[in-house]
């Protein structure tokens, strides 16, 4: 505290000049969106500091402009506008998972210790900490008076361990405009930001080497990362869950599905997360590596997706989204937007499909006996269809294709149970 005050005048004097420049004890940093400003600045500081009667550390700092450098654990990649964790840091926190998945009754404390770890992390992880921490939590929290108190993992902590210990190297990355507290910068110019401060030079890329068409494509391709890449629009009626899909072409997919009695029964809240998890499953083809926005009107939906929550059953569908989104190297991003402008989403929930019928599967399997065995069901969804693979008159998980009468049909045994108003066109075909 005492040093942070003692350097306070200090960091205030570098600001009024207009420096972009931050400070943590003894571990400084600034930044400039040209090579010159930052070379400038750098001698500026040194000078300050020298008049100010502060010794710093020749080996320890690094004055000379960069573009990539560790600072606090972070290393700031500046070609790539991204953060990430160091390497050292990742490497600790997975040393002390398998660990912790070692011993057979962790404390408390123990259970603390790696949480602090993937705390420290949230400027790159984001809010996926919260939401993939709370089943540790939950047990701290069940014994906190006794933090040395011995207890054997439950499923579900062991599950979000074994989480982190798969994840923890994909998930490290993360765009500037995207990382912890980041707000929206412009970057102007014709150069991209140089950076350069007390903080060790390890890892540290000089920025000589870089032409000015090189930067400058640098700072066109940060830019472009601020523009959603896929648009997902969902809402869950009493009874159907109801999404659209805006693909990067403009083109509108739309995937339906009606809720059995017992999930029908849940709150609304669990209706929209369930519907939400429904539209990725249905679209997942087209989403891999994409950067997806799905928008919501229900406030409650967008706070568990990002932090989970601490019903179970709302939980485990926001580990779901979560899942879904690391394992498809896709970036999710709920918002919300009012009931009116998810016109489209609400007007799908409300859709009642009557042609959606079938028949027995003793029946089909007299059929199959007889004349299959079928490879593919022509008409049918994820709950009704007779064989793995089928096609399905709107998007749903496992959907071969939706526009089956543009689908190529030779080479298949087909299973038809087409709706009546189709009968005479499927004999047709």
């Amino acid at each position: 505290m005492l040093f942070t005050k003692v350097f306070h005048p200090l960091v205030h004097l570098w600001r009024s000049r207009g420096f972009l420049c931050a400070l943590n004890l003894d571990d400084g940093i600034f930044f400039a969106s040209l090579q010159e400003q930052a070379i400038r600045m750098s001698e500026d500081i040194q000078a300050d500091l020298i008049a100010a009667g502060v010794i710093t550390s020749q080996e320890k700092c690094h004055w000379n402009p960069v573009q990539r450098l560790d600072w606090l654990g972070i290393t700031i990649d500046l070609r790539q506008f991204q953060i990430e964790v160091s390497t050292k840091r990742i490497t600790s926190a997975l040393n002390l998972i398998d660990s912790l998945l070692c011993t057979n009754c962790p404390s408390a404390r123990d259970r603390m210790h790696i949480i602090e770890k993937l705390i420290s992390m949230a400027p790159v992880l984001g809010c996926i900490i919260q939401l993939k921490t709370r089943r540790l939590y939950e047990s701290i929290n069940a014994v906190f008076l006794n933090i040395s108190h011995r207890f054997m993992f439950t499923c579900t902590e062991h599950d979000e361990l074994t989480f982190w210990k798969r994840s923890l190297h994909v998930l490290n990355v993360c765009p500037l405009h995207q990382s912890a507290g980041a707000e929206r910068i412009v970057v102007a110019g014709r150069s991209s930001a140089t950076a350069a401060g007390v903080a060790p030079g390890q890892g540290s890329v000089p920025v000589s080497g870089l032409s000015e068409q090189v930067e400058a494509a640098n700072c066109r391709e940060a830019a472009t990362e601020f523009a959603p890449k896929c648009l997902i629009a969902a809402d869950a009626s009493a009874t159907a869950a109801g999404a659209i899909y805006y693909d990067c072409e403009g083109q509108r997919h739309v995937a339906l599905t009606s809720f059995d009695p017992v999930e029908a029964a849940q709150s609304s809240t669990y209706r929209e997360l369930k519907t939400i998890l429904f539209a990725l499953q249905s679209f997942s083809p087209m989403l891999r590596d994409r950067r997806i926005v799905v928008q919501t009107d229900n406030k409650s939906t967008v706070l568990i997706i990002n932090k989970g929550s601490g019903r179970p059953i709302l939980q485990t569908i926001a580990e779901q989204i979560c899942d879904f989104g690391v394992k498809r190297a896709c970036h999710i991003t709920p918002v919300w937007v009012p009931r009116e402008q998810n016109a489209e989403a609400d007007e799908a929930s409300r859709i009642v499909d009557y042609d959606d019928w079938g028949v027995k599967s003793s029946f089909f399997r007299l059929c199959d006996q007889k004349w299959g065995p079928h490879s593919i069901d022509r008409f049918a969804d994820h709950r009704n269809r007779k064989v793995p693979w089928f096609n399905s008159k709107f998007y749903v998980p496992g959907s071969e294709a939706v526009d089956l009468l543009a689908c190529h049909w030779g080479g298949e045994m087909n299973w038809l149970c087409p709706p009546l108003s189709l009968i005479v066109c499927m004999i047709q075909t």
